[in-house]
Parts: C-alpha cells; structure tokens; sequence
C-alpha cells in the first residue's frame, strides 16, 4: 500500500504521512515527492527453547518471552523502492502486555522458512545488530520500532525479537485474524531526499481568566467567587460559562490548531452531562462575574454533549472549530435540559490541579530537518532513563567509537542533586557499564578519553569530596570553588585525583582569602597527558609555581578572572602551567576551549581581557576572542589570533580543534566588526553593537601557521561544539530558528523556538550536511544543549538531556522520570 502526494510545501506529521500545509512561506520547504510504502511480513515464526525442534509459524501470535524463553521472528522482502528510504518503523500490534518489552534486532542474508524455522534452525542477531529496546507495551496499542537504522532499500530484512523479563509479551502475528492487526513495515521514501520535512507540534494548556454559574430562582445574584460549577435544568435551571484567552498561545502565522479542548474536573456524577456552547463575549464582563438577567447569549448549535459523567473524573469537549479560527478570547456556556445535574470544579477552588483547563494542541507549518545530499542521516539513537532526574554533563569518544559520559544517571542515588557518575556504550550505544563517582558538591565539566582507554575529568567542587583516591584539597565556605582533575581506569575504577584551591593573603586585613578556580575544558595527547584550562581568581599553584590572576581579580567587588592552562603527564604529574592576568573590562575573560594535535601541541580558545599577554610579550589592546598555539612540551606560545576590529569585538571562541591536514578548525560567537581573510564581517544585529550578547555564530578554518583560511558566518545562531573528523572535516552543533548553515534553511521559525542543530563542513569551509534537532533538549535560558563527542573516526556522536517529549525521524521519545538521556549517532 502506498500513500503518495506531491507537495508544494511539504511536511510530515507524526504518523510519517505526508500532509499539504499552507502556513510556511514558499521558500522554507521545496517541492518533493514523499511516498510512505507499507509491507506485510514474508514469513513470521516464534521459536521455544523448552520444544526446541518443533515448528511454530502458523500462530496467531508472536510471543516473547524469558520464562519459558520463546523468540519472535519476522521477515519482510522489500520490493520496487524508487527512492530513498528516510525512515523506517515496524509496527506490531500488541495483544498481551508486558512491563519490560522485548529487544529487537535487524540481520540479514538469512535464508529461513516459515514452515521449518525451530530454536535450533534459527537466525541470531549480535549486539550490533541491536536497533531498540522497548519498555512497557499496554494491550491494544501498536508498538513502533525504529528501522530506519537497519533498511535503506530494496532487499529481504529478518528481525528477531529477544525478550528481557520474564514478563512476556504477545503480539498479533500475519497470521492473525484480524487482517488490520497484523505486522507492518512502514517505510518513508523520499525521491529527492535533500529536505526531510515535518511538523512540529506541543500543547499549551491554559487556566480560565474567569468562570461562574447563574440560577434562574436568584436572578441577580453573583457566584463569581463559589469553588464549584453548577449545571442543572430542574427544579432550579443552572447554568456556568467560562471565559479563557488565548491570545498568547500561539501566533497565527507559526501555527495551526490541531485540537482544542475544555476540560473540567467532575465533583458529582450524572447520567445526562451539560451542551457546551460559544457564547457571544467581551472584556465587559465585570470581574469575570454576571448574574442570570446579565449573562451572555448563546451562540449556534452545540460545540460539544458531555453525556454520562462518573464523579471524580475529567471531561473533555472537543472545541477545535472554535479555537481554531478565533483569536484573543474564547467564551463557553455549559447548558443542561436534565434535570440530573452535574458539579464542576471551578476556578476559585483550592486544588489548582483540579481548575478548567483550555488545552490545545498546535502544530507548526512545515519546515525541513536536513540539508544536503549525503551524511547526517541516524545510524542509532539510544535512550536511556529512570523515575530519576538523569542529566548528563560531558560527553567524549573512545577509540572503537564507543561513548563515555558523566553525569547523573544510574541505578544509585544522587540525593543532593550533587555529584556524578561514569558510563561506558559500546560502539552500537550500548550501556557496557556505570560507576557512581560520588554524590558530593561536585560537577564534572569536561571529559576525554586517552589512546589507552583511561578517562580523564575536569571540573569544580566545594567542601573536600573524595573521587575514589582521597579527599581533595578543602575549599571551605560555599562560594569559593575548587577545580579538580581525576583519572579512572577504561572500566571506571578512580586511578589518581588532584584539587586545587586558589587563595589571596589580603595584606590590609592580614586575612587568607579563598577565591574560585573554575575548569573549563581537557584535553589528552598520545602519552595520555591531562591538558586542563581555566579561570581563576587569586593566586593557585598546579604544581610548578604560584601563577597570579592579577590584583585586579581580587577586588572585593567587581573582580574580573584571568586564566590558566595547565598540563600534567600520565601520572598526574605537572609538567608546566601558565596563566593570564583578569582586567577591569567588560566582558571578563573566559577561556572556553582546549585540544592538541598528533605532534602534542596545545590550542587554547576563547575571550581575553585587554591588557592579557597569551605569551609573546605583547598585551592584547581590548577584551577579545582568541586562539592561540602552544608548544606540548613547554608551554611557549607558537602564535595566537585576535578577533579585533575598529572597536570592540564580542563574544568568544568556543571551541577549537586541529584536523589531520594541518589546519585549524573553530566555532566563534562573535559581535562587532572584524577583519578576516581579507574581507570583513559584522556579527550581531548591527544596529545594537554595543550589547555583549549581541552575536552571530562563525566557523572556520586557520592554517598551521595560525593564517587565514576560510570563514563562514552562520547569522542567528548560537555555537556551542566543534569536532573534527578523521576525513579533514569538523562538525559544530548550536542551536538558532530557521536558520541557514549553508545548505538552505532548516528548523522552525522563531515563533515556534529555538532547535538545536548539528552541521558538517571541509576544511575549506564547504557545507556537506546540515540538518535540525528538537527544542526540548535541556540547555540555558537561550535554547537547548547537545554535546558533540570528539572521535578519532568520521562519525558523528551526540547527546543531550530531555525532560518533555520529542521526535526524532518520526519516532516520539518521552522521558521516563523527571528528566532522559538521549543519545545519536549520525553517519559521515
């Protein structure tokens, strides 16, 4: 069965369908045929372990389960494909419950037959081959599985399905009778695949502004302040109406109703529930409130007929048709000829819980999700959470292109909301292991992982917590901040830990003051070195000697940071630290990022204060970004760039990484005027330079010699990661509305929000791919976060935290507690 449309501006919803929207402007999606194709499986069979030479391929159900172990099977032979495949779901319908459902795994070049298949002549699938693993499946509801990661054309797919609990799991087979119930491959194919269109959608919910009841037998009497909502038609008429706004809700340009609904909390039941209308309606409501000789007309037929009600339950009536096509203020009336009447909680009750609601779901216009013509596409994603808050805070790759990652997550604790944890994911996201560190004040900013596989962790502390070797240097009181450096084993067993304090003898007061010392970014070598940088204020001592802030960062009030890098062999030992000197000017200085290149060298980025000197003798003239080269072995500066420019630049660089050709690759959040290559550029909105925050997001290329080479201004964006790739290529990931990275535009407007994004470009500077990622990841007050995890391969690693629901290739992810990790792994 195929769907097909020809779409001028192209879209696709939740279901994978495609749908004609007429609310983005023609320039946003281009034209392109979207098919969605739908298979039924070639074979299907269950095998048992307990019989495990008998055949099971005529049932009507596939079981899975541990106890005893059975095994699904599924077969599908995919034909006649004239395009991409851009996203790919198995469905099955679910007619037997489980609270942990079943993995599934993709192989292929199986020759099995329905007919002979037993649990000694069977396909197995490696952990590879593992493509998701379900939780709680409820009986009645389809079960979607992501594919997409497995089919990418025309050919036979085996899939197998593994249970992981005892409670098992049954779903309808082909064989089933009910034809509608049995298995589907849902594929979405794209002959021009350059876009990947959707829509986005949410829900806001809204209490009512005012609401009240009036009674026929007291005319003139005002109820606007009662806790209930009276409807009834005998002995005495009531009746109630509530008024709710909705002009904050959405903007008619970005957005569609898809549904509206008033919902209201039942208190008593009845056998006959009240008509909901529209009523005609103004602000001239006093106080929200009227008596029966002064309440609204009712407008029309009815919206909506509540029916039988149960006490203590919500109702909902369906108020699209109004929503929809009215703007600023809706007004309802609940009128009953019953005369068995119903009470609804109001307003003014207590249990806020339990107001009306106006709830409305929206959905955006159609905006395209990718750019390009190769790489970017989703080779897996992997979500993991619990009932607890999981958020993760660093991210790197190991060698076998696996993931470490700190944070909070786990089975163990984390009561404080303080401290964190290791995990390690093989190559296919896999959970290998995790290791609760310590649930202390302490916050792990940065993490890499060495040629060997040992995990080095950058980041600040308070109190004197211990890292599995030791108490680290106390930072008394709770507003100085320490930095510690820790190394674990690639199984996550501490190996050594270090922290440093930095303090000011305040000679007036002859007082030893403590002042914060904050670690940024780390980086390693090919000796497994620990390359840390910072800020500080104070005076701190890495082991090589006092290096000074400067006095300026010791102010009682307005202390301005300097900054550090410091570097430490395999041992933990120091090997050389330097420092720059904080200045009275605005923005303060913040170095941001750090890595190295094959020979060891050292790059250092990000903002630094006018008077700084980076190493050369030669005080930089006002706070600027910067990167800057140093010697691995000594410290000695190489060469440094300076963003100046006729006045102030903003902003800073973000993130710097060499590639294998020798160049320099780095992302920049700029503002102002600048020079560069020749040419100059304006970041910001030119109109108000003048404003710190005010930014564009750059990247670019410098040569080995720190030159020049190539710079791209990405306009309303925000950078927040680079990584370079083993193919001379570097990926960046921020986050903006509508933006272009220089393949077309991709992500919603700004009247829908802020999306992350991830982008691929050569070294040159040449758009590859480019493609949008959800608002709801968990980031700052300016959009989401998505931390990219340098690798040595061409991949590109990703994750994030999310606590609200999103999609992703047509897939709907929710968290599981207060808060999800979500990882992503997309081709080159």
């Amino acid at each position: 069965m195929a769907a097909v449309a020809l779409l001028t501006h192209c879209g696709t919803g939740e279901s994978g369908q495609a749908e004609a929207r007429s609310a983005a402007p023609t320039s946003r999606v281009e034209q392109a045929l979207v098919t969605t194709v739908t298979f039924t499986p070639s074979a299907d069979a269950v095998a048992r372990r307990d019989s495990p030479e008998q055949n099971f391929g005529s049932e009507e159900t596939l079981s899975v389960d541990q106890s005893p172990e059975e095994s699904g099977y599924l077969r599908f032979n995919v034909t006649g494909l004239t395009g991409t495949v851009t996203h790919a779901r198995l469905r099955l319908y679910v007619t037997d419950s489980t609270t942990d459902g079943p993995r599934l795994y993709g192989t292929r070049n199986w020759d099995w037959q329905e007919s002979t298949l037993t649990w000694y002549r069977s396909p197995y699938a490696s952990e590879q081959q593992l493509l998701e693993d379900k939780a709680a499946l409820s009986s009645g509801t389809w079960a979607d599985f992501n594919v997409s990661a497995a089919v990418h054309g025309d050919g036979d797919y085996t899939f197998i399905l593994e249970a992981t609990s005892a409670d098992g799991v049954d779903f309808a087979s082909r064989e089933n009778s009910r034809a509608d119930r049995r298995p589907q491959l849902v594929l979405t194919v794209d002959s021009e695949p350059t876009c990947l269109p959707r829509v986005y959608t949410k829900t806001r919910t809204e209490q009512p502004y005012g609401d009240t009841s009036v009674s026929e037998a007291q005319p003139t009497q005002r109820f606007g302040s009662e806790s209930v909502l009276l409807v009834d038609s005998n002995p005495t008429r009531l009746e109630s109406y509530l008024f709710f706004s909705n002009e904050y809700i959405y903007d008619l340009d970005a957005w569609n109703v898809k549904r509206a609904t008033v919902r209201l909390f039942a208190t008593e039941g009845t056998s006959n529930g009240p008509r909901v209308h529209t009523t005609q309606g103004g602000w001239s409501w006093p106080s929200y409130d009227f008596d029966w000789n002064t309440r609204p007309t009712v407008v029309g037929p009815p919206l909506a007929d509540l029916g039988a009600i149960s006490a203590n339950t919500w109702v909902e009536a369906d108020v699209t048709s109004v929503a929809a096509r009215q703007r600023g203020a809706l007004f309802f009336g609940l009128l009953s000829d019953s005369g068995d009447g119903v009470d609804f909680v109001s307003a003014n009750a207590a249990a806020a819980e339990r107001h009306p609601q106006l709830r409305v779901e929206l959905e955006s216009g159609p905006y395209c999700t990718y750019r390009g013509t190769a790489g970017g596409r989703t080779s897996y994603t992997r979500h993991y959470g619990g009932a607890g808050d999981e958020r993760l805070m660093a991210l790197s790759a190991d060698s076998h292109g696996g993931l470490v990652a700190a944070g909070r997550f786990g089975d163990a604790p984390f009561p404080e909301g303080t401290g964190f944890a290791l995990a390690h994911y093989d190559a296919a996201g896999r959970a290998l292991w995790t290791r609760q560190v310590t649930t202390a004040n302490v916050h792990p900013q940065s993490l890499t992982v060495t040629p060997e596989g040992n995990i080095l962790v950058v980041g600040t502390y308070s109190g004197a917590p211990d890292l599995g070797t030791g108490a680290l240097t106390t930072v008394p009181g709770s507003w100085a901040a320490g930095t510690f450096i820790a190394k674990f084993s690639p199984s996550g067993q501490p190996v050594w830990s270090h922290g440093f304090v930095a303090t000011y003898f305040y000679v007036p007061d002859q007082q030893l003051q403590y002042w914060p010392v904050q670690a940024a970014a780390v980086a390693t070598d090919a000796q497994g070195s620990l390359i840390v940088t910072g800020n500080f204020h104070g005076e701190v001592d890495f082991g090589g000697g006092v290096l000074f802030a400067g006095r300026n960062s010791v102010y009682s009030e307005d202390a301005y940071p300097g900054s550090f890098i410091a570097k430490f062999d395999w041992r933990g030992q120091h090997v050389w630290s330097r420092a720059t000197e904080g200045a009275a000017s605005e923005p303060t200085a913040e170095t941001r990022a750090v890595s190295t290149d094959n020979a060891g060298n050292v790059f250092v980025a990000g903002r630094a204060n006018s008077g700084a000197d980076l190493g050369d003798g030669q005080p930089i003239a006002w706070s600027s970004p910067y990167l800057a080269k140093y010697d691995g072995a000594t410290g000695a500066l190489q060469w440094k760039r300076v963003f100046q420019g006729p006045s102030w630049v903003f902003g800073e660089v973000i993130a710097v990484r060499p590639l294998p050709n020798g160049d320099v690759a780095f992302g920049a959040n700029l503002g102002g005027t600048f020079r560069f290559g020749g040419g100059t550029y304006t970041g910001g909105d030119p109109s108000d330079q003048g404003y710190p925050e005010n930014v564009n997001g750059f990247t670019g290329t410098l040569s080995a010699t720190g030159g020049d080479k190539a710079l791209r201004d990405l306009k309303e964006t925000r950078l927040q990661n680079l990584v370079a790739t083993s193919d001379d290529t570097y990926t960046v990931s921020g986050f903006g509305t509508n933006v272009d990275l220089g393949g077309g535009v991709v992500g919603p407007d700004a009247y829908v929000s802020n999306s992350a994004f991830v982008a691929r470009y050569t070294a040159t500077g040449a758009h590859l791919w480019s493609r949008s990622l959800e608002p709801q990841f968990t980031g700052d007050d300016y959009g989401p976060r998505m931390l990219l995890a340098p690798t040595t391969g061409s991949d590109v690693l990703l994750g994030g935290d999310f606590a609200q629901p999103f999609q992703h290739d047509g897939v709907t992810y929710t968290p599981r507690g207060a808060s999800d990790l979500f990882y992503l792994r997309l081709t080159p």
